[in-house]
């Protein structure tokens, strides 16, 4: 079974139009003769996957089973709502989990400053089946911060996983490699996290990607409830030799039944069909056992199983 265990769904309505916004000046000043207003009306569209057809179609080119979407919310760091509402969205993606069964699956987020979102997290998880919290982004607070404490506890109490975002370079700032453990999404902010809730679950989503890897390495390390997950670093199969090098510390460190196979992939047109990585990024692992032998390295098809979904499967209660 192949599980991807982080992506997004972004249909029409769902993010701030003020992220849009941001969106469209980073590509505006991406290129000469672009403007903002140029940029603004292609954002959503391509973002826009009504049904989620276009996303199984996805996943059916690529091989993967099933996936994980991951709920965001950015309106309180936007300083704007969304046109649908968390709980609009949420009711949407429990139709979707309901409409592909066992292939498309949830996890409930909500920015832990906004009035009502433990109740609302603890609706979706309870009521409308959704199978963790997450992605907890750091946007003005670490994972440490008290009062994601209650969160934490909800998700023992429930017996499901919390999805922490501890990469560098999405939601912070990082001037050098001199400086990150200043950031507020390091991994070092799970360690409290972890002596505190000792019987939580915590995915490590980004595992740290790209320069706090081996510090996310230490973390999952001295905690048998914490997993890396792979998202973002479909970046480096260009580079297999290195990929395959930190994929085998990684498993030294902690095994390969702490590793999860993730792409924070997105719906929508703009990523999905002939754009998508994810055929790539799946054949990458599926032929792991044999390519790291070309490195130096060795990989069991067992070792590449579990990190392909057989861990998501199981810790995620797929």
């Amino acid at each position: 079974m192949i599980v991807d265990a982080h992506a997004h769904f972004f249909d029409t309505g769902y993010l701030p139009k003020s992220f849009h916004w941001t969106t469209a000046k980073r590509w505006a000043e991406a290129a000469p003769g672009r403007t903002p207003e140029m940029m603004f009306p292609k954002i959503e569209p391509g973002l826009a996957d009504p049904g989620g057809k276009m996303f199984i179609e996805n996943m059916d080119r690529a091989g993967v089973d099933a996936t994980v979407m991951m709920m965001a919310d950015f309106s309180i760091s936007y300083g704007e709502e969304p046109p649908k509402s968390q709980k609009e969205q949420a009711e949407e993606l429990s139709d979707l989990a309901k409409k592909y069964p066992g292939r498309w699956y949830n996890f409930a987020a909500s920015d832990v400053r906004r009035k009502g979102a433990l109740d609302f997290v603890k609706w979706a998880i309870r009521d409308k089946g959704f199978k963790g919290f997450g992605e907890m982004s750091p946007e003005g607070f670490s994972a440490d911060d008290e009062m994601l404490f209650p969160f934490y506890k909800l998700c023992v109490e429930l017996g499901v996983p919390a999805n922490v975002h501890t990469r560098a370079g999405t939601g912070v700032e990082v001037a050098s490699q001199d400086a990150p453990r200043l950031q507020i999404a390091h991994p070092r902010h799970v360690s409290l996290v972890q002596q505190k809730f000792p019987e939580l679950v915590i995915i490590l989503a980004h595992a740290g990607y790209p320069i706090w890897w081996q510090d996310a390495l230490e973390v999952v390390r001295g905690h048998p409830n914490s997993y890396l997950e792979l998202s973002d670093w479909e970046h480096e199969i260009k580079d297999p030799a290195t990929f395959i090098a930190k994929l085998a510390k990684m498993r030294d460190t902690v095994g390969a039944d702490h590793i999860m196979f993730a792409t924070d992939h997105v719906t929508g047109s703009r990523f999905c069909g002939e754009k998508s990585f994810l055929p790539a990024y799946v054949k990458f692992f599926q032929t792991l056992p044999d390519e790291a032998t070309q490195y130096g390295h060795r990989f069991t098809r067992k070792e590449a199983d579990l990190i392909l979904g057989g861990n998501a499967k199981r810790v995620i209660k797929l």
